[in-house]
Order: structure tokens, then C-alpha cells, then sequence
């Protein structure tokens, strides 16, 4: 574990004018995890969500002001979890702030988003290999099902 920094993180809601950043961190966000990543198709989905509270929020993740990670909300509804949920899409921290304990410290804060916004639930996927990520969000109360997430991709434009 690298020493602590002397930084204490911030969070905020992005903004439009976020993009150029968000769209850069997507993009090695999604070579780092093998996802192919079209750049219009990536910039569209990022407005559309950026603009439309209705589908999600995303936050960003600050040290003096300047933004080294993201995590993206987006919202559904559920009958199974009773109501309004959330998935976190992507949490994303910069290589070079990695090892701090900022993702662990997104992670309350997102949680605590979601229950002041009135969300019954909090879902996520994480890669089966990366026992690392595992282990982050079992420790913050995330929990495995004896179900797969499934995912059919349906043609569609944005």
C-alpha cells in the first residue's frame, strides 16, 4: 500500500462542459477493461446522460479540484428490489491515483447518494478475475447473487 497522499478527495456532479475529461477517462478506463470503445458512440451516450437526470448522474472524483476518477450512476426501476435502482456503470480512478483509497472512498459516497435520492437499490458488475475489485466492494456491503447478469445488445441509435 502506497503512504497516504496528503490530498483529501472530493466529489461532484458533472456537468456538460465535464465531457473532454469524462470522455478521456472512459476511453482508458475501457482499454484497461478489454472494451471496445467507439468514440462518437461513447461522446453521444456521455451527452445524453450528462444532460438527462432522468437516466443517471455521473460524479467525479477530485483532488484540488482537478478530476482523477468518475463513477457513472445509472438509473432503473425494479419490482424485485422494490422500487427506483441504481448501477454503477464505471468507477474509474487515474493509474497514477490508484492505491490511495479513493475508489474505496467513492464508494460511501455514492452509496449515500443513492439512499438520499430514495434508490431501493445499488448494483454493479465486476469482472470475474479481478479478485481485487471483488474484495473492495464486498467490504462495502455488496454482495453476490446465485444469478449471472445476462445481456443481450439490441441495435439501436442514439
Amino acid at each position: 500500500m502506497k503512504p497516504p497522499p496528503l490530498f483529501k478527495p472530493s466529489f461532484r456532479a458533472a456537468r456538460p462542459a465535464d465531457a473532454p475529461v469524462l470522455l478521456e477517462m472512459m476511453e482508458d478506463f475501457y482499454r484497461h477493461e478489454g472494451i471496445p470503445f467507439h468514440r462518437q458512440q461513447c461522446r453521444q451516450a456521455l451527452q445524453r446522460l450528462l444532460l438527462n437526470r432522468a437516466l443517471g448522474r455521473i460524479w467525479l472524483l477530485q483532488i484540488q479540484k482537478s478530476s482523477v476518477g468518475y463513477a457513472a450512476l445509472c438509473l432503473g426501476y425494479s419490482l424485485e428490489f422494490r422500487g427506483r435502482t441504481a448501477f454503477l456503470d464505471e468507477l474509474y480512478v487515474r493509474p497514477e491515483w490508484r492505491g490511495y483509497g479513493f475508489g474505496r472512498a467513492f464508494l460511501p459516497f455514492l452509496i449515500d447518494t443513492s439512499r438520499r435520492a430514495g434508490l431501493s437499490a445499488l448494483h454493479l458488475e465486476v469482472d470475474f478475475l479481478n479478485t481485487k475489485a471483488h474484495d473492495l466492494y464486498r467490504r462495502a456491503g455488496f454482495q453476490t447473487h446465485q444469478r449471472y447478469l445476462l445481456t443481450r445488445l439490441l441495435k439501436t441509435r442514439l
